[in-house]
């Protein structure tokens, strides 16, 4: 029989093995975590007929509850970054704050725009702007890649549909979106955090301005500001409805009115969210067979490594 001191070490012994084969040894995360899996349902004298099972389990319940919420975040993500809606609302933010603010404006677009894409893909999808913005004022690169960074970097974190926080709440059990509307409060005080550092550290680095060649979408092509905003915005105020709502129905209440169910209904994350790409629709023009594409295939490699630490958080459970 096991003792709890050596289910401890299995735990730590396998956590170490998946940051070694990932981060040193470069192994597809997935392969590390179905390994480790397999590892500690076989050193922890599982039987072996349950760990097939337990991996199967961990595998279809973790698509069970994020799938869906990872490939429309992320598809809503490509069509607004390829679109140029990504810019259209930096440049909207901008005109706002003015460009003396400039690491202010640049740490308010990462947020906003940080809810539906990734924070690498906004990070390089702004880098534009910023080096825009540096030549423009007296705020150095320093300064405005570290406002821009911990601002997507705070929403990503603390977000869903981002996959890190989405598969913590699919594992661990929870409202996705009670979640994401205090992740959204929660990551505001981060991302000042983040800025405050920046500035003040910012202008203590030295650093030599290059000058690098970009493409740039002409600002006639660009999408107006309130469509670029509204996929963004109309998911989370569906959700955050919903959310309201329960706080003031009962589950008797809600069955008997056809509008509150609606209401429960579009405030779904996953429905909320669909409803995002599809008024994101409004914004192409063209390819929007490519760009969906392009949405599920970018989903596919992080839904394959959630599922698989879905299957390793379940062998951590059934040993």
């Amino acid at each position: 029989m096991t003792t709890t001191y050596y289910l401890f070490f299995l735990l730590v012994a396998s956590i170490v093995f998946i940051v070694w084969t990932t981060a040193y040894k470069k192994v597809n995360a997935f392969f590390a975590l179905l390994v480790a899996a397999l590892g500690v349902g076989l050193l922890s004298g599982l039987p072996l007929a349950n760990i097939v099972v337990v991996l199967r389990t961990g595998f279809g319940h973790t698509m069970e509850k994020i799938g869906l919420l990872i490939i429309l975040g992320t598809t809503l993500g490509v069509i607004l970054e390829k679109t140029g809606a990504t810019t259209s609302m930096a440049n909207s933010i901008l005109r706002m704050v003015k460009e003396k603010n400039a690491p202010i404006a640049i740490a308010i677009t990462g947020f906003i725009i940080g809810i539906p894409i990734f924070c690498d893909s906004g990070f390089i999808v702004l880098s534009g702007l910023n080096h825009s913005l540096v030549k423009k004022t007296n705020y150095g690169m320093p300064v405005m890649a570290a406002a821009l960074a911990t601002s997507l970097y705070a929403v990503h974190c603390l977000v869903p549909p981002h996959p890190g926080i989405t598969a913590a709440v699919g594992t661990a059990g929870g409202n996705l979106g009670m979640v994401m509307l205090w992740g959204i409060l929660l990551a505001i005080p981060a991302a000042l955090v983040g800025f405050l550092w920046g500035v003040w550290q910012g202008k203590k680095v030295a650093y030599e301005y290059i000058e690098q060649e970009r493409i740039w979408v002409e600002a006639k092509q660009l999408p107006a500001a309130i469509l670029s905003f509204l996929p963004v915005i109309l998911p989370i105020a569906l959700i955050a409805s919903k959310s309201v709502m329960l706080l003031f129905t009962t589950p008797q209440g809600l069955e008997k009115n056809m509008l509150l169910q609606i209401i429960s209904f579009v405030g779904e994350p996953v429905i909320a969210l669909a409803i995002g790409v599809i008024v994101s629709f409004t914004l192409i023009q063209k390819e929007l067979s490519h760009w969906l594409s392009d949405g599920v295939d970018k989903a596919g490699m992080i839904l394959a490594i959630i599922a698989a630490g879905g299957m390793f958080g379940e062998m951590l459970q059934a040993t």
